[in-house]
């Protein structure tokens, strides 16, 4: 039985495939196994966010001087083509989308739209992508001294569950009072964590005489944070106060 795609052509089950040409009309675009970080030459074989492309990649090329040179390509050992399903003025249109595989930057199928406005002329149009962005979230962890002041020393851990940048840090306490926590990350190959693996550096969220403080500035953290990353809690200081939640809004990478 035969369908309207929403382009309005007709489409079949008995319909052949496109040899090389995987979804020339679609919004979303077949992955790429990685995406530029700077302006590159458009011919051999070479590194890319710390990936070695081989010939045949599907790289995404968005940082280019000359705008109008971006696009899908295909890597090879000469000058490299624009892939089959974006080297058409009908295959790049706004808010296309396409995910990355491989790389320190871009790599872990983060998403990209192109935000170009239409209609897109290849060779003439400045293509620009930018990075899809996600909701915040927040890594929170709760504290309770069973209706005593809670005490020094570890409290407890959580797995960070995606790439994320610490944006905010929030500490709130039942009452008013004082104590100060330490944030320490590890990996779980090297659990548990010491010290030295303190993120909050010489600002380590505190409650002075105080229920409630937001940071902002997060002067001396470390924000990066990676999938699987453990975040171990410490109570450093004096604690006056026996319920308190320290909570960590991220932006996901």
């Amino acid at each position: 039985m035969a369908t309207i795609d929403r382009r309005g052509v007709s489409v079949d089950a008995t319909d052949s495939a496109v040899a090389g040409d995987p979804n020339p009309g679609l919004a979303i675009k077949v992955a790429c196994r990685v995406a530029t970080t700077a302006s590159i030459t458009l011919s051999g074989l070479q590194t890319i966010d710390d990936v070695a492309v081989a010939a045949g990649d599907r790289v995404l090329v968005k940082d280019q001087t000359d705008a109008t040179q971006n696009g899908i390509y295909n890597a090879s050992t000469g000058p490299w083509t624009r892939a089959n399903d974006a080297d058409g003025n009908t295959e790049l249109a706004t808010a296309l989308q396409v995910l990355i595989v491989a790389g320190t930057l871009n790599g872990g199928y983060r998403g990209f739209v192109l935000t170009s406005p239409d209609p897109i002329t290849i060779g003439t149009s400045a293509i620009v992508w930018q990075a899809l962005s996600y909701p915040s979230s927040a890594i929170e962890f709760v504290m309770d001294g069973g209706g005593a002041p809670i005490t020094a020393g570890y409290k407890g851990i959580v797995e960070v569950p995606f790439d994320c940048l610490i944006t905010r840090s929030t500490f709130l306490a039942d009452i008013p009072g004082s104590i100060v926590m330490d944030v320490r990350k590890t990996s779980y190959a090297n659990f548990p964590p010491g010290p030295a693996d303190s993120i909050v550096g010489a600002t380590p969220p505190t409650l002075a005489a105080q229920q409630s403080t937001q940071d902002t500035a997060l002067t001396d953290w470390t924000l990066a944070l990676r999938k699987g990353d453990l975040l171990a809690f410490y109570v450093s200081g004096l604690t006056t106060v026996g319920l308190a939640t320290l909570s960590l809004l991220v932006t996901r990478n």
